[in-house]
C-alpha cells in the first residue's frame, strides 16, 4: 500500500491550468450590501449606502475536476490508498482536467470621498492547474511507472500551469436612473508563474525495469526573480480591470453582466526549456512518484534522468492576457425576503480556469431579517460539471454607527457532504466591520 499526503497528492490532482473565479463567488456576486460582492459584480459599489466606510477580509480553498469523485482523497484521514489511485486513474478518459487554488483578500475597503462611492482593495491568489488527454499520464503520476512494465505509454497533449499574483485594485462606480455602472483598476504584481505547453511523450518501460525508452517533445516557462524575498518577491508586473453593470429591467427583476480581470502580465525574466527527446536510461521502476521519500539510490538515477530531460534554458520575456471571467444574469426579487438569480459564468482564457463548458447557476438567498439572512444554490457546467452550495451572512449591530459583518459560503458542498459523489468542492469565509451614515442600520 501506498499512502499520500494529501497535500502532496494536490499538486498533481489539479494539475489543469486553473483560477478561482469561474467557480467561485457564484453566489456572492448577488448580495449588494456585502462588502464582497463588488470584487465579482463592481456596479454593486453604487448601492452602497448608506455605509460611510467597511472593511472586509476573507479567504477560500477550491478545487475540482472532470473525472473522479473526490472519495479517494477525502477518505482515509486526509491519506490516498493504492486502490483508491487505481480507481481514480480507472475512471479517468480523455482530456481530462482539474484545478486547485487559495484565495485572499486581505483588504476590501469601501467608503464615501464626497459624495462618490469609492472601493479599495489588496488580494492574493494562487493557483494550480494541468490536464492530460491519456489516462496513462495519470496512471504515471499517482502509481509510477512499474505497473506499465512491458507497455509503451504516450500523450499527446499533456500541460501544467501555476500562477500566484497580488493585486492593489481601486473603483468607483455611478449610477444613471435605472442603470449602474462600476469598474475597479487594479495594478498586478507576479510572484510566482510556470506553464507547460502541450508538452507530448511516449515511454516505454522494461518487462524486467532495466531500461527507459523516452521521446518527448515540450516548451516549459517559468518566471525568475526580480527582488523581494519570500512570499513578497517579484516576478512580473501587470494592469487589470473589472467592469460591471446593473439594469432595472422592472420593479422586480434586475439584469446583471460583469467581467472581471482583464488585463495583462509581463514576466520580463522568463526562463523557457524547450526540447525534443529521444533517449535510452538506465532502468527505473517507480511504485509512486508521491511516496514520502526515494531511496538514495533510486533519488540518484531520478536526478541524472531529469538532467537529460531538462536542458540549459534560455532567458526571456514573456506577456501574458490575465485570466478573465464573464457574467451574465438576473436578479429576481420573488418577495421582500426572497431572491432568486440564474445566471451564466465563463472563464474562456487558456491562463485560466478554461472550464470546457460555460457555468449555468441558479442561486436562491431567503432575507430572514435584517441581521441573517441564507442561501443555496445549484449549478451544472464548469470544470466539475455539477455543484451544490450553501451560504450564510450576518450582521451584528454594536453602540452607535457600527456593525460586524460575517460571511460564509460554499458553492460546492457535494464532495464534503457526499465523497463518493462530487468531483470538486469550494469553501469561503469571511469577517469585516461597517460605520454607517446613520444609526447602525
Amino acid at each position: 500500500m501506498i499512502q499520500k499526503h494529501l497535500n502532496t497528492l494536490v499538486l498533481f490532482i489539479f494539475l489543469i491550468p486553473g483560477w478561482l473565479h469561474a467557480q467561485y463567488g457564484l453566489q456572492t456576486a448577488h448580495i449588494a450590501e456585502s462588502p464582497l460582492s463588488i470584487r465579482f459584480q463592481p456596479a454593486n459599489i453604487v448601492s452602497m449606502s448608506p455605509v460611510a466606510f467597511s472593511y472586509f477580509a476573507s479567504g477560500g480553498i477550491y478545487g475540482g475536476n472532470n473525472a473522479f469523485t473526490l472519495q479517494g482523497l477525502l477518505s482515509n484521514h486526509g491519506y490516498i490508498s493504492q486502490e483508491a489511485a487505481q480507481e481514480m486513474v480507472a475512471s479517468i478518459g480523455n482530456k481530462f482536467r482539474g484545478n486547485f487554488g487559495i484565495d485572499m483578500d486581505y483588504a476590501i475597503i469601501n467608503t464615501k470621498i464626497g459624495n462618490r462611492n469609492w472601493t479599495f482593495g489588496i488580494d492574493q491568489r494562487l493557483s494550480f492547474g494541468g490536464g492530460a488527454s491519456s489516462q496513462a499520464t495519470i496512471g504515471l503520476a499517482l502509481l509510477g511507472n512499474k505497473p506499465y512494465r512491458g507497455q509503451t505509454v504516450g500523450d499527446e497533449n499533456v500541460n501544467f500551469h501555476q500562477i500566484m499574483l497580488r493585486s492593489i485594485s481601486a473603483g468607483t462606480g455611478f449610477g444613471n436612473g435605472k442603470l449602474r455602472v462600476g469598474f475597479r483598476g487594479k495594478l498586478i504584481q507576479g510572484s510566482r508563474f510556470m506553464l507547460l505547453k502541450s508538452g507530448s511523450y511516449s515511454l516505454f518501460t522494461a518487462t524486467d525495469g532495466t531500461l527507459l525508452d523516452i521521446q518527448a517533445e515540450y516548451i516549459l516557462e517559468k518566471s525568475r526573480q526580480l527582488s523581494g524575498l519570500g512570499i513578497f518577491d517579484t516576478q512580473g508586473f501587470g494592469l487589470g480591470v473589472d467592469i460591471g453593470m446593473i439594469y432595472e429591467a422592472g420593479d422586480n427583476m434586475l439584469i446583471t453582466a460583469a467581467v472581471t480581470n482583464l488585463g495583462f502580465i509581463a514576466w520580463p525574466q522568463t526562463l523557457t526549456y524547450a526540447n525534443e527527446v529521444d533517449i535510452q536510461f538506465e532502468g527505473i521502476s517507480i511504485s509512486s512518484l508521491f511516496a514520502d521519500s526515494l531511496e538514495a539510490e533510486l533519488q540518484e538515477s531520478v536526478d541524472s534522468l531529469m538532467g537529460l530531460l531538462l536542458p540549459d534554458s534560455t532567458v526571456g520575456k514573456n506577456t501574458m492576457s490575465l485570466p478573465f471571467t464573464a457574467r451574465a444574469g438576473l436578479r429576481i426579487v420573488l418577495s421582500p425576503h426572497a431572491i432568486l438569480s440564474p445566471e451564466i459564468v465563463y472563464c474562456p482564457s487558456p491562463n485560466g480556469a478554461n472550464t470546457l463548458l460555460p457555468i449555468l447557476n441558479v442561486s436562491y438567498r431567503h432575507v430572514i431579517s435584517d441581521a441573517l439572512s441564507v442561501g443555496c444554490n445549484l449549478y451544472g457546467g464548469g470544470t466539475d460539471m455539477y455543484g451544490f452550495g450553501l451560504l450564510a451572512t450576518a450582521k451584528f449591530p454594536l453602540v452607535k454607527r457600527w456593525a460586524i459583518h460575517l460571511q460564509i459560503a460554499s458553492d460546492n458542498l457535494i464532495a464534503i457532504i457526499v465523497p463518493s459523489l462530487g468531483r470538486g468542492f469550494g469553501l469561503f469565509g469571511g469577517v469585516g466591520f461597517s460605520w454607517y451614515e446613520t444609526k447602525s442600520q
